[in-house]
This record gives structure tokens, C-alpha cells and sequence, in this order.
């Protein structure tokens, strides 16, 4: 699964990514 260390990095930044979004997301939705 990790024999590659850019993949992994690749989907620490996406997976980053998609949190930031979610979170500005429903922060945005409250307010």
C-alpha cells in the first residue's frame, strides 16, 4: 500500500485538502 512514498504524500495532501474544505465548508454553513 505504501511502496511508494509520493503516493502516500500525495493522499496526506488530499486527504489535507478535503478536511480544510469540510471544514471551511460547514464553518461557512453555520455562520
Amino acid at each position: 500500500l505504501t511502496s511508494h512514498p509520493a503516493s502516500g504524500a500525495a493522499a496526506g495532501v488530499v486527504g489535507a485538502g478535503l478536511g480544510a474544505g469540510l471544514a471551511l465548508f460547514q464553518r461557512r454553513r453555520v455562520f
